[in-house]
């Protein structure tokens, strides 16, 4: 039912409505009220005088409840200003136009027993289009948009459920014409609360603002209405009680026609926080959002930035709790000339006490994600928005606990024409912690940060630099005696923004960097594992310019369980990869990233393990990488290290290196492209490490180092693999080098170096003595023998076994060449190097004299 006036609406409620009501029983009650139709349109001006302002809209205040009913609802709408006047002669003034009327609904139910629900939805009336002034004359403002006021209330006292409901949205600016100024949008205010004796309660507030008026013809654009909700949703019961704020800034006004056009208004702030302190509920879930407006685009003008949004959650709770935030930046506004606006940045935290915290599967605690830049046709991108997300849960209950983060960085803006760049995309960040008291608890703790992608270059523009990614030293996570500890880090460097057109199209943006790093030391966890991952984000391609450079990637962790009297298992594991070079139709002319993975674990005389990987980005300059792991104070478990480098054009490299835990334990591995011979890497008890170096502008085609040594009284294999690719240019003779050595102890065991190479060789050397290691370490000769032009292999398999007894190690360096290697001394001829001839592809040479450590 639609009333027409404020007066009318009021004899329903107070009369008609109850009659109703008490005829026909528990039939739910309403109350809707459109204002009048519109303000009083402005007089249009006279010869001597200029238009007059548009009346404003009417306000509405509907009302339903309280009653005996079990459900209430009230709907409002305010009603529209008038249109201003127009001025007629030369030089009159435009009449300004009206105001939007206000909305307030509110609705109430309160009975004893029985579901209870309220609902009040209230939407401001729009603002009135200004009038058009005379030639010369002054111009006027669009009208105000309405404000919106919504609140319910519902309550039992049983078990029964309950659920109240409050919507607020304000109304839009009006038009503006000829220099004046677009509305500014109506204001959001809404409240809901819901109480029952034990039933489940549910309260939902929406509060979204008005979105400014646009702006013609030299006019700017109107102010979008910020939202803002506080502790707006609240409720009490022995029950389930479910709370849930969403506010949605208003967005900016446009502009276009003009020379140059006004400025487009900006995005609204949102924000939303909830600060909840409940003793008596059996669960409470928070979801919290908030949305900034996108600002006002124009065509020549300047745009609005984008508004920021935040959504902070509190939440202590004596049951069970679950909170999730989320936040959204606005875009940024485009534009035809000129540079595009900033996006909105995003920020989302909870922090959530409880004996037992459960958030849901698979949805995130905190969430943030930045607005996008806008873009522009005739200038540069604007920049993405930042994203912060954080996550702290901390319980003392025996129960599971997740705490999760995610920020991305808001995209730049594309960028238009010679000399401009794409907007750069936004960062991101995003710690998450987790603590529990309770004994055999289980914590998982989880977060991801991605930059936002840069924006592209189009006819001549280069392209905008990726977004970094950080997480690093987020505060400690731990759990009670005998728990669970899992910690999951993501970093992913945004990618940079890729160029096209021009003569020559401009620079591709650079990839982001990305950091994973974390330190954790529990004394209380049985099971203590760490993974931490770091992408770096790839270059951006381009048609006929320059490519970007790939993004860095850095991931680390450090892992310490010094729990007592427990026996404890801790695992590490860290990936990092370097992003590729920029692409164009050649492949990757430019530079990879480099990647850097590192993992140190401590037990507590149980088990231990660490792996650690690490690849370079491609590119014709390829990023080097470099992998360690490491474990102390364990007696069982494996370390393994993994480096890989490619140039994307036939020549690549993988060093492996691996080794069980029976003390200290170590695996590093190496590899990258560069000059010079690969030295000796030193003997370090428990220690495997792997080199790798490919030379494709030296006269080797690689060198490399392969080192290890045992653990002291201890009988263990350790293993350390090359896996290298190259291309050769014509018929030629490769030749594997032994450049020199060296060994430690004399608990030798065994030895066994297995090499295959193309065509299809293969051969396997084994030696159980120490002298024979040296003499195969010592042989020399010149087979020639030669291989066909094009793709080349040789892989290398180093494996080494200690006899117990002090430290025994052996290590050796190698290179890959077509001419053989003599080194200092005068060669001596070995019957081992005949072991080569009829096997096609490989030849072996090698001649240093032997060191003792």
């Amino acid at each position: 039912m639609a009333i027409q006036s404020s007066f009318l609406s009021r004899l329903l409620v107070t009369t008609a409505f109850p009659l109703a009501l008490a005829t026909l029983g528990s039939f739910a009650a309403n109350a809707e009220i459109v204002g009048p139709l519109t303000g009083t349109i402005g007089t249009t001006g006279t010869d001597d005088a200029p238009g007059t302002a548009g009346g404003p809209g009417g306000p509405v205040t509907p009302t339903a409840g309280p009653n005996t009913d079990p459900s209430n609802t009230a709907t409002g709408t305010g009603g529209a200003g008038g249109a201003g006047g127009s001025g007629v002669a030369a030089g009159d003034g435009a009449g300004k136009g009206g105001d939007g009327g206000n909305a307030t609904s509110t609705a109430t139910t309160s009975i004893t027993t029985g579901a209870a629900s309220a609902s009040a939805t209230a939407t401001g009336g729009a603002g009135g289009v200004s009038g058009v002034p005379g030639a010369g004359g002054l111009g006027a403002s669009g009208g105000a948009g309405g404000a919106a006021t919504g609140a319910s209330s519902a309550g039992n006292t049983d078990g029964s459920a309950v659920n109240s409901t409050a919507t607020a949205t304000g109304g839009n600016g009006g038009v503006s014409n000829f220099n004046g100024s677009g509305g500014a949008g109506g204001t959001p205010t809404a409240t809901a609360s819901g109480s029952s004796g034990s039933g489940d309660v549910t309260s939902s507030v929406s509060a979204t603002g008005g979105n400014g008026g646009n702006g013609k013809f030299g006019s700017n654009g109107g102010a979008g209405a910020s939202a803002a909700l506080d502790n707006a949703a609240t409720g009490s019961t022995t029950g389930a009680l479910s709370l849930s704020q969403t506010a949605v800034g208003g967005s900016g006004g446009s502009t276009s026609g003009g020379s140059p056009s006004g400025a487009a208004g900006p995005g609204a702030h949102a924000s939303s926080t909830f600060n909840v302190d409940d003793s008596t509920a059996a669960s409470v879930l928070t979801i919290n959002t908030a949305t900034g407006g996108a600002g006002g685009s124009s065509d020549n003008g300047a745009p609005g930035a984008g508004g920021s949004g935040v959504a902070l959650t509190t939440l202590t709770s004596a049951g069970e709790a679950f909170s999730v935030s989320t936040a959204n930046g606005g875009a940024g506004g485009s534009t035809g000339s000129g540079t595009g606006a900033a996006g909105g940045t995003a920020t989302a935290t909870t922090n959530v006490t409880s004996p037992r915290i459960t958030l849901f599967a698979g949805v995130n605690a905190a969430t943030a994600v930045g607005g996008a830049g806008g873009s522009s046709l005739n200038g540069s991108g604007g920049a993405g928005g930042g994203a912060n997300a954080a996550s702290i849960a901390s319980s003392s209950g025996s129960f599971v606990e997740y705490s999760t983060a995610t920020a991305t960085g808001g995209a730049g803006g594309s960028a238009s024409g010679a000399g401009n760049t794409g907007g750069a995309g936004g960062t991101a960040t995003a710690p998450a912690t987790g603590t529990s008291t309770g004994l055999i608890s289980e914590v998982y703790v989880s977060s991801s940060a991605t930059g936002g992608n840069g924006g592209a270059g189009n006819n001549g523009a280069n392209g905008g630099a990726g977004g970094s990614a950080s997480i690093a030293n987020a505060p400690a996570s731990s759990t009670g005696a005998d728990g669970h500890l899992t910690i999951t880090q993501d970093a992913f460097g945004g990618a940079g923004g890729a160029t096209s057109g021009g003569a020559p199209s401009g620079a591709g943006g650079a990839g982001g960097n990305a950091t994973s790093t974390f330190s954790v030391s529990s004394d209380t966890a049985s099971n203590l594992t760490g993974s931490v991952t770091a992408n770096g984000g790839a270059g951006g391609g381009t048609d006929n310019g320059t490519v970007g450079k790939g993004g860095n990637g850095t991931a680390a962790v450090t892992l310490v369980d010094n729990a007592p009297g427990v026996s404890a298992d801790v695992v590490g594991s860290a990936t990092a990869n370097g992003g590729n070079s920029g692409s164009k139709s050649s492949g990757y002319p430019g530079k990879g990233g480099n990647a850097s993975a590192v993992v140190n674990v401590t037990g507590n005389g149980a088990g231990g393990s660490a792996t650690a990987d690490a690849s370079g980005g491609f590119g014709a300059t390829p990023g080097s990488a470099s992998a360690s792991a490491t474990v102390d104070n364990a007696t069982a478990g494996a370390v393994s290290a993994t480096s890989q480098v490619n140039n994307g054009a036939g020549w690549s490299a993988e060093a492996v290196a691996s080794a069980p835990v029976l003390g200290p334990a170590s695996a590093s591995s190496t590899s990258s492209f560069g000059l010079g011979q690969a030295p000796l890497v030193p003997l370090a008890e428990g220690q495997i490490a792997d080199v790798v170096k490919l030379t494709p502008t030296a006269p080797t085609f690689a060198t490399g180092a392969m080192s290890a040594e045992g653990v002291a009284g201890s009988v263990e294999t350790l293993e350390a693999t090359a896996d290298i690719n190259f291309t050769t240019t014509s018929t030629e003779p490769i030749y594997l080098n032994l450049v020199d050595y060296n060994f430690s102890g004399t608990s030798f065991a065994s030895l066994t170096l297995e090499v295959t190479a193309s065509d299809g060789f293969s051969h396997n050397f084994t030696c159980s003595t120490l002298i024979c290691a040296e003499n195969l370490f010592n042989m020399t000769d010149n087979p020639l023998i030669f291989a066909s032009a094009g793709a080349q292999f040789v892989d290398l398999t180093y494996s080494y076994t200690s006899g117990g007894g002090d430290p025994p190690g052996f290590a050796f360096n190698y290179n890959i060449a077509d001419t053989p290697y003599f080194g200092s001394g005068v060669p001596e001829a070995s019957t081992w190097a005949m072991m080569f001839l009829g096997f096609l592809g490989l030849g072996w040479l090698g001649y240093r004299r032997a060191r003792v450590v």
